[in-house]
């Protein structure tokens, strides 16, 4: 047996209790900032960045989608200098 083996074990376990505290914490922002149909780019982009880093946990990947994927109620859009928010 590797003797590596517990430490990544260990590693995936605290993760995993990152990746669901991040859930729990991001799920009333995103929440509310649909609930508010906000429109400050840098906040959802700032949201959506933090997000990015827990997509491989299924429900943070639900809040991403909610929040920033084309054909969801807001996208980002680039435009040359700028950056728009829309609402779908």
């Amino acid at each position: 047996m590797n003797p590596r083996l517990p430490d990544v074990d260990r590693l995936a376990q605290t993760i995993s209790v990152f990746a669901n505290r991040a859930v729990a914490e991001y799920a009333p922002l995103v929440e509310a900032l649909v609930r508010d149909q906000c429109r400050d780019a840098r906040c959802i982009e700032r949201t959506l960045d933090g997000l990015l880093d827990f997509c491989f946990h299924p429900q943070a990947l639900l809040l991403f989608k909610k929040l920033g994927v084309p054909g969801t109620p807001y996208e980002i859009h680039t435009m040359g200098s700028g950056d728009t928010i829309r609402n779908s």
